[in-house]
């Protein structure tokens, strides 16, 4: 009865556990939407789809444990699609971290360019290759003014690669409760089917066990060694090109006309 107290004792403090893990999450995704991640200054998109691609912006947010910002404006006033893009995401307080993790898709009307620009960790998530393929995505729909089309396909791409192998808070929280739980369950139904009895019996082993030591030689014999030449490989590695902005932080990207 003892120990069924306390599995039932860690069970509360399991349930605590995730109360609390999801008290964090959701405070953590209070403060993202307290900022709008999805900024239309070129009034490209109606107010209905505006929300849409915020909330995909946040599971996206949520599924990365990145930052990840929508922008579209009218006017780059003198600037490159990149350097407006790294400006805009350093000066307005976007990232994640200490090194500001995270993405923004510009649609940039006044150089006719979509960019994407990285920061932080993002950085290594996201080869130039694969920032290629999350405009490929949408590119067709750009290309025909179907600009919210465009975007939500950019979106969904940039979350499916840039998670890379990484879990969200919220899987992790879910995996680890349930590998908790089933642990506790799993102690539990041991217990109640034996009933923790005790058997007091004790094995004399002091006086039915031996021990023969016997004396082991071993004999050097031969020795072979075989060499081969490993050839470095001087191609890329993870991660994309960087650059550094205006504010001094380094940021990944790259981008398209259209």
């Amino acid at each position: 009865m003892i120990i069924t107290r306390k599995i039932k004792k860690h069970l509360v403090l399991l349930t605590l556990l995730i109360i609390l893990s999801l008290m964090a999450f959701f405070s953590v995704a209070g403060v993202y939407a307290s900022q709008s991640r999805v900024i239309d200054n070129a009034g490209l998109l109606t107010s209905d789809q505006r929300s849409a691609l915020e909330t995909q912006v946040n599971k996206a947010i949520s599924v990365m444990n990145m930052d990840l910002v929508v922008l579209t404006i009218d006017d780059a006033e003198g600037k490159t699609s990149a350097a407006y893009a790294d400006d805009y995401y350093d000066y307005n307080g976007y990232g994640t971290g200490s090194n500001k993790s995270g993405a923004l898709i510009l649609i940039d009307m006044d150089n006719r360019q979509i960019y994407i620009s990285t920061t932080g960790e993002m950085i290594n998530r996201l080869s130039d290759s694969d920032i290629e393929s999350v405009i490929d995505s949408g590119y067709s729909r750009l290309k025909s003014g179907d600009y919210y089309g465009c975007l939500t396909k950019c979106v969904k791409s940039l979350e499916d690669k840039g998670r890379g192998n990484y879990i969200s808070v919220m899987e992790w929280v879910i995996s680890a409760a349930i590998a908790i739980g089933c642990g506790l369950l799993a102690c539990l139904f041991v217990v109640r089917s034996y009933k923790m009895k005790i058997n007091k019996d004790t094995y004399p082993y002091r006086e039915n066990s031996t021990l023969n030591l016997e004396t082991n030689e071993d004999a050097f014999v031969n020795t072979v060694v075989t060499t081969r030449r490993i050839e470095t490989n001087t191609g890329g590695g993870g991660g994309g090109s960087t650059h550094v902005g205006s504010s001094g932080t380094s940021h990944g990207g790259g981008g398209r006309g259209f």
